[in-house]
């Protein structure tokens, strides 16, 4: 005996799409945030990686930090040099010395993401996934390699040049690696962030009673580099930046407020910057004391 098979109704079947678009609509946003979350972790734990890099080549340089800043090799002397591509990365970048730029490969290595790279031994460290690269070097000289690119988003704090790591006084605050460019990383290239002004001769070392080098010419002893534009923002992971603390322990750290507003004198234990524009762009850092050096920064400082 044939039974009566009854089929769906125009109705029901608009019933049962509506009920998945709805549940759609509610979990996607949770399946977003999941993946925001995991993704951040990940960053956070590579990033301790790279720290404890550091920390290892510590161990085997009498406790002094690299140089964020590199000697100059063509005058012999100890004059130092920096610029938004910073050192070349990795190590022996260009093909060949090009002079006319004031640019020796007997350089790239003293620079800490090369220097330190025996201890840390992957490339893949200084960067984080899914930020987008701008190039390094976009002089068509540079566009001979000897080796391939590599890239660089998180950044370390120039004032740890060459210090001692035992004079710092709060280890497990003072910024040693962070994310400076925000969602921007460099190909081909690192930089030391906040850097120091060495404009004069001999040794320049973080100074919080003078100079930071014999003869500096320059008012001001420290700069800090902000120059993210077009998709670039420091409103990363939620309106958070990665820090790595001098003693490698690796957090994000909420930064930015309402755009154009000055930030409150103390929050620069959190935040480097006490002004964002509209499109998260930290444009102005703290300074403290008569010598201006960023505060957030400052090795000596006790938090």
């Amino acid at each position: 005996m044939l039974r009566n098979r009854r089929a769906f109704t125009l109705i029901e079947l608009l019933v049962v799409i509506a009920i998945i678009a709805i549940l759609a609509a509610i979990l996607f946003p949770v399946f977003a945030q999941a993946k925001a979350a995991a993704k951040k972790t990940a960053a956070i734990a590579q990033s301790k990686q790279l720290g404890t890099g550091i920390q290892l080549y510590l161990a085997d340089s009498e406790d002094n930090y690299p140089l964020a800043l590199v000697p100059d090799a063509f005058t012999g002397g100890e004059r130092y040099y920096q610029s938004s591509a910073g050192g070349p990365y990795p190590a022996l970048y260009p093909a060949e010395d090009i002079p006319a730029l004031d640019f020796d490969v007997r350089e790239d290595g003293a620079f800490w993401i090369n220097s330190t790279q025996p201890y840390i031994k992957n490339l893949q460290l200084a960067e984080v996934q899914g930020m987008f690269e701008v190039n390094a070097w976009v002089a068509t000289v540079y566009n001979t390699r000897k080796k391939a690119n590599a890239k660089s988003n998180l950044q370390m704090n120039g004032f740890l040049h060459a210090y001692n790591a035992s004079a710092v006084a709060s280890p497990s605050v003072l910024p040693m690696l962070w994310q400076a460019f925000g969602t921007q990383q460099l190909l081909g290239g690192s930089v030391s962030n906040p850097f120091l002004n060495c404009d004069g001769v001999g040794p320049c070392r973080y100074n919080p009673s003078g100079p930071v080098q014999p003869g500096q010419r320059n008012a001001f002893n420290s700069d800090i580099y902000s120059p993210l534009t077009g998709r670039g923002t420091h409103y990363v992971f939620g309106r958070s930046l990665i820090f790595i603390a001098a003693d490698t322990s690796a957090r994000t750290k909420p930064v930015g407020g309402a755009a154009g507003v000055t930030a409150p004198q103390n929050s620069f234990k959190f935040d480097p910057f006490r002004l964002y524009s509209a499109a998260g762009i930290g444009t102005r850092p703290y300074y403290c004391g008569a010598l201006s050096y960023e505060c957030t920064f400052q090795p000596d400082r006790e938090f």
